[in-house]
């Protein structure tokens, strides 16, 4: 999901990809437009992660402690890297406040609801993008109210047509904008050759 200054605005589902640099991935290829949209206007832009969505919070916690109960002596850590990666299960006890040497027996069931939530809905601030050089596809560009939309000529100058990128239109990941690239190229070229 994507939070705006606190708010949820989209829920996507996909893959998520952890790398060296922060998050990848369709999921985030997804919302990327609006977390870069948002963050060029200075907004609180957080993303949260839900490993678990088709498992509510509740069945979740219930299915955490019986685990737990299962091997009781077993390292909490050790039993999450089960559900989550290995690399992960350690950042989401640390944020539960659990040490990685605590058992399985010593979690209570407030700290089991933690790990819950954070499996449910763990979130991550968003600072940045990779930028223009690794975007997918990019926003901005000539205003489509500017543009007579079956003709792609401008609004404002007699004979100047626009088509694909140019124009402030971001498709959806699948070749939305391939698409809409090649056809806007043809219905302006069409345009231009009829006058």
């Amino acid at each position: 999901s994507l939070y705006i200054n606190g708010n949820k605005e989209q829920t996507i589902s996909g893959d998520v990809l952890f790398t060296k640099y922060g998050v990848s991935g369709f999921a985030i290829l997804d919302i990327s437009q609006w977390a870069s949209y948002y963050l060029s206007l200075y907004q609180e832009v957080k993303i949260a992660l839900n490993f678990f969505p088709k498992i509510n919070r509740n069945d979740l916690a219930d299915q955490i402690q019986s685990l737990f109960k299962t091997v009781p002596h077993q390292k909490a850590v050790d039993i999450l890297t089960g559900m989550v990666s290995n690399k992960i299960a350690p950042v989401l006890l640390d944020i539960c406040k659990i040490s990685l040497e605590t058992k399985a027996s010593e979690i209570n069931v407030k700290q089991i609801k933690a790990l819950a939530y954070q499996v449910n809905e763990w979130k991550l601030n968003i600072t940045d993008t990779q930028g223009f050089s690794h975007a997918e596809a990019s926003g901005g560009g000539v205003r489509v109210d500017e543009v007579n939309h079956k003709t792609y000529e401008s609004k404002l100058i007699s004979g100047l047509y626009f088509a694909g990128e140019v124009l402030d239109i971001v498709g959806n990941r699948g070749g939305y904008n391939l698409h809409f690239a090649w056809a806007s190229g043809y219905i302006a070229g069409q345009s231009l050759a009829k006058k």
